[in-house]
C-alpha cells in the first residue's frame, strides 16, 4: 500500500511538471529543442531573456541500478556574454538490491561567461563555466552526497563549414562527507 501511495505522488508530480511545461510551450514566443548536448558550447542567452528547459535523463548502471532524473532549468541572460542557470532536479532511483526512492536532488547554480567570440579564421570561441552544487538533496534516501561540489569548465567552440565542434575540459571539486573519501573529477567532452 505504501508503494502505491508513493507511485501516486510521483505520477502527480510528473503530471504537474508536464502541465507547467505545456503552459510554457503555449505561452512562449519561441520554442526550440536544445537539450541533447551534454558537452557545453560557448553561446549564452541574450541579455534580459529567460529560457525554461525541461529534461528527462535515464541512466542504467552495470549493476542494473536505474536512475531517472527529471529537471526543470531556469536560464537568464545577464549580459551579452554572461548567463545564469538554476537547475531543480527530481530523482527516481530504482536500485537492484534495495527499494526504490524518489525525491528532490541537489539544486545547482550555474554561470557561463563567454570570453572570446569565434573568429572566421582559425581562432575558436572561448567560454568558462562555474557550477555550485548545493546539498539540498535527501541524503538519508541516497539521493545525493549531502555535500557541496564546485565545477569549473573551459569550453572551446569552432565552426568548420556546416559542422560545429565543441570541446570541454572541466574539474570538479567533490565535497567530502564525514568518513567518506571521494576523488575530485577531471572531465572532458567533444561534440560535433
Amino acid at each position: 500500500m505504501k508503494a502505491l501511495s508513493g507511485l501516486r505522488s510521483v505520477l502527480q508530480m510528473l503530471k504537474m511538471a508536464w502541465l507547467i511545461g505545456l503552459v510554457c510551450l503555449l505561452t512562449m514566443r519561441e520554442v526550440y529543442p536544445g537539450r541533447p548536448l551534454a558537452t557545453d558550447d560557448i553561446y549564452t542567452l541574450e541579455p534580459d531573456r529567460f529560457e525554461i528547459e525541461l529534461g528527462l535523463d535515464y541512466l542504467k548502471a552495470s549493476n542494473n541500478d536505474k536512475e531517472t532524473t527529471s529537471s526543470f532549468v531556469l536560464k537568464y541572460g545577464m549580459t551579452q556574454r554572461m548567463e545564469l542557470d538554476l537547475t531543480f532536479p527530481y530523482l527516481f532511483l530504482n536500485q537492484e538490491d534495495a527499494h526504490s526512492v524518489t525525491g528532490g536532488g541537489d539544486i545547482e547554480l550555474y554561470t557561463k561567461c563567454r570570453i572570446l567570440n569565434e573568429s572566421k579564421g582559425s581562432i575558436p570561441g572561448l567560454a568558462f563555466t562555474f557550477t555550485f552544487k548545493t546539498d539540498t538533496d535527501d541524503q538519508t534516501k541516497g539521493l545525493g552526497s549531502g555535500e557541496i561540489d564546485y565545477v569549473f569548465n573551459g569550453i572551446l567552440t569552432k565552426s568548420l563549414g556546416k559542422a560545429t565542434g565543441h570541446f570541454n575540459l572541466g574539474y570538479t571539486f567533490v565535497g567530502e562527507a564525514v568518513g567518506v573519501s571521494e576523488d575530485n573529477i577531471l572531465s572532458y567532452g567533444l561534440a560535433i
